[in-house]
C-alpha cells in the first residue's frame, strides 16, 4: 500500500464506497468475504464440490452470519477510531490491537461466531441452544481458539492499525476471507451430526484459525 500508487488508488476507492455504502456497505462486503468467497474456494480446489439443499442452507446460514458479523464489524472500528487518533504511531497501534485481540475479540467477537453456530448444531432451538450456554462452553468453544486466533489476527491487526482508519474495515473484509476459509471448514465437521443429548455441547477438536475473532470476526 505504502510503495504503490496503484494500490493507494484502489483502496482510497474502495473506502469511498465503503463511507457512502455505510452499514450495508459493511454487511455486503462481510457477507460476501466470510459467507460466499470460502464456499467458493472449496468448490473450485475440490474441496467439496456437492450440490446439495444442505450446503446452500449451510451457505445461507454462514452468508447471514458474516453479514450480521459485519455490521458489528464496522461499529467497532468507528468506536475505536473515535477513542483512538488515527495515526501509525507504536503506542496508538499497539493499544488498538490490546483493545482488539483481548478485549473485543473473546468478548464479542468470536463469542458472536460461536453463538451463532451453536444455535445452528441445535437446529435453531433457542431454549436447546441457552442451556448449553456456561463456563465449560466458553472454554470449548471460544477459549481453547483464542491461541490458534491470535496467531492470525494480532499480526492482520498489527498491519491493519498502520493503515488509515478509513481502510481499517476494507483491509479487514480481506483478511476475513482467508480466516473464514479455515473456520468453515473446521467448523462445519459437527454441523452434520445431531447434538450431544446433553446441556453442555460437545465441541470439535480445537484446530486453526477462529475467524470473527478480530471484528471481522
Amino acid at each position: 500500500y505504502f510503495r504503490s500508487a496503484g494500490v493507494q488508488v484502489v483502496c482510497q476507492r474502495l473506502a469511498e464506497y465503503k463511507r457512502a455504502g455505510g452499514f450495508a456497505f459493511a454487511a455486503i462486503a462481510m457477507a460476501i468475504a466470510g459467507g460466499i468467497v470460502p464456499d467458493v474456494l472449496k468448490f473450485l480446489t475440490g474441496v467439496d464440490r456437492r450440490l446439495t439443499l444442505h450446503r446452500a442452507g449451510n451457505l445461507l446460514f454462514n452468508t447471514g452470519l458474516y453479514a450480521v458479523s459485519g455490521t458489528f464489524s464496522d461499529a467497532y472500528y468507528r468506536t475505536l477510531n473515535f477513542f483512538f487518533r488515527d495515526t501509525a504511531s507504536i503506542s496508538t497501534v499497539v493499544a488498538k490491537v490490546v483493545v482488539d485481540q483481548f478485549v473485543y475479540t473473546p468478548m464479542i467477537g468470536m463469542t458472536l461466531i460461536a453463538v451463532a453456530y451453536t444455535w445452528r448444531e441445535h437446529r435453531f432451538h433457542p431454549l436447546a441452544t441457552i442451556r448449553s450456554f456456561g463456563v465449560a462452553w466458553y472454554i470449548s468453544r471460544v477459549a481453547t481458539l483464542l491461541v490458534p486466533c491470535w496467531a492470525f489476527w494480532i499480526p492482520m491487526t498489527c498491519l491493519l492499525y498502520t493503515l488509515p482508519a478509513s481502510l481499517n474495515f476494507v483491509f479487514a473484509t480481506v483478511a476475513a476471507a482467508a480466516a473464514a476459509t479455515v473456520l468453515l471448514a473446521v467448523a462445519e465437521r459437527k454441523i452434520d451430526r445431531p447434538p450431544a443429548p446433553t446441556h453442555v455441547a460437545t465441541m470439535p477438536p480445537p484446530a486453526n484459525l477462529q475467524a470473527q475473532s478480530s471484528p471481522v470476526y
